[in-house]
């Protein structure tokens, strides 16, 4: 296109007859207001000015010296895709065939009238825009087609059949092959020994692509395992999409691909170390529960037959001993994730909490109505031994306040007790760490945990009343 205008339309008009060149010009230029026409007598007063901004050719057959098809063909050699209109009165089916040989993109007889000349315009300004399209086109695939081969990622495009139609460099480095290996197999090629993390072979119609095929829907964190050309099993973490063709039917799939080899190993070796501790926690809380509660029951059974101060601090050696294997339980238990999570009202959620805590005289004061996403269970937890922090540490008429932080997304519990010292509030998520003879240190450790486990921050500081203040940031909540 001229740079006048995305609409302007520089038309090269070939002929030797100067008064129908005259002629053409006028009325091409009086049937589009944006054709700007040039004329040239002869084929190689044309090929001169192709070096011009020339959208369209219109030529007549019959040249000096040569014709207009040799024309033709000297410009599909430096312009394949350049519209060429073939104007001519020469009307035989030899030179329409010659012409469709050559590549010409219309042909159309000469004609004096204005009807004549309107079908000339509209069929310049037609080839115009399908050139202009596909060329767009082929900009915009190519563009697509750069990003793909440089993303930090293996890409790869599979056609309905499964064939690998694209790679991009990234495959040697994810797949272990070569692109142009890559796109000499199918997905279901044998030769990937496909299974799935359990070892087990994958049935074809569970494959990704023909999932993604048969669904028209994306499939994301999709694995399975393949076989390198060292023969090492690697795992790949699969993302596809569908492609569409103009009817709306799946034409092919593109996927990135991940060899998540390492990490997949990282979490196997994490769970059989949840397992193991989760075995271990349960088995010594089971074998320590049964002699305590013995222990516990023979304590207030004495009690009841005599009065003593010894009797007194064994019950309460025993009851610290049953928190600490309550509180060791919980710390076992909040690294396991959250698997469940649930849209929890943060109001109601605290006022249960309260009430599950021996407060005494203690009050609470909520300031949010803030709703969490998470495990309902482990919230209660970690909202309990907040409260009992501040109870324990602030006395028994302690004011406990909950509420929304103003400048990150999150919230806090502050109360208006003693607070901690600087040495102190650097060590308060430790385990075992306790600033009270009586506090199994644990408390803080597991609501640190519990935190974590949801993806979120908790940080110690001090309240606006000289106390504690706890606050958890990143939550996401909803108000």
């Amino acid at each position: 296109m001229d740079a006048s205008g995305a609409d302007a339309v520089h038309v090269l008009h070939v002929e030797p007859d100067p008064q129908f060149r005259e002629l053409t010009e006028t009325f091409l230029e009086r049937q589009q207001d944006s054709f700007t026409v040039t004329a040239a007598a002869d084929a190689d007063a044309a090929l001169d000015r192709l070096d011009e901004d020339v959208d369209c050719i219109v030529s007549d057959y019959d040249l000096p010296r040569q014709s207009g098809i040799a024309l033709l063909e000297a410009v599909r050699t430096e312009h394949p895709g350049l519209p060429f209109v073939l104007f001519t009165s020469q009307g035989s089916e030899t030179v329409a065939s010659d012409a469709i040989a050559a590549g010409v993109t219309d042909y159309l007889q000469k004609g004096t009238t204005p009807e004549r000349f309107e079908l000339l315009a509209n069929r310049v300004r037609n080839a115009v825009s399908a050139y202009e399209s596909e060329r767009a086109a082929k900009e915009h695939h190519q563009r697509l087609q750069q990003v793909m081969k440089t993303v930090p990622t293996a890409i790869t495009r599979v056609d309905r059949d499964g064939e690998i139609v694209f790679a991009n460099e990234r495959a040697q480095s994810n797949l272990g092959y070569e692109p142009s290996e890559v796109t000499e197999r199918t997905y279901n090629d044998p030769r990937w020994e496909i299974r799935d993390l359990d070892g087990d072979p994958i049935p074809d119609e569970e494959l990704p692509f023909r999932q993604v095929l048969q669904s028209g829907e994306p499939i994301e964190g999709y694995r399975h395992t393949i076989v390198w050309p060292d023969g090492e099993r690697r795992v790949v973490e699969i993302n596809g999409a569908p492609l569409f063709d103009d009817d709306g039917a799946v034409e092919s799939v593109v996927f990135s691909n991940t060899d998540v080899t390492a990490q997949t190993e990282r979490e196997r070796a994490l769970q059989r170390e949840r397992d193991r501790l989760d075995e271990f926690a349960s088995v010594v809380s089971h074998d320590l529960r049964n002699p305590l509660n013995v222990a516990s029951l023979s304590v207030d059974i004495a009690r009841e037959e005599c009065d003593s101060e010894r009797l007194e601090m064994t019950k309460d050696a025993l009851d610290r001993m049953e928190q600490l294997i309550d509180d060791l339980l919980a710390l076992a238990r909040t690294d396991t994730g959250v698997e469940d999570p649930e849209w929890v009202r943060l109001d109601d959620l605290l006022r249960r909490c309260w009430r599950s805590v021996e407060t005494d005289g203690a009050g609470l004061q909520v300031r949010t109505d803030t709703r969490l996403r998470g495990d309902r269970s482990q919230l209660k937890r970690a909202f309990e031994n907040l409260f009992r922090n501040a109870i324990e540490h602030g006395g028994d008429d302690v004011t406990v306040t909950v509420g929304s932080l103003t400048d990150v997304d999150g919230l806090y519990v502050a109360d208006d007790g003693d607070g901690v010292s600087s040495q102190a509030a650097e060590r308060l998520f430790e385990s075992g760490f306790s600033t009270q003879s009586s506090g199994t240190g644990f408390g803080l450790a597991i609501v640190k945990g519990i935190v974590e486990a949801h993806g979120w921050e908790i940080r110690a500081t001090q309240s606006e009343d000289g106390g504690a203040r706890f606050e958890i940031v990143g939550i996401g909540g909803d108000r």
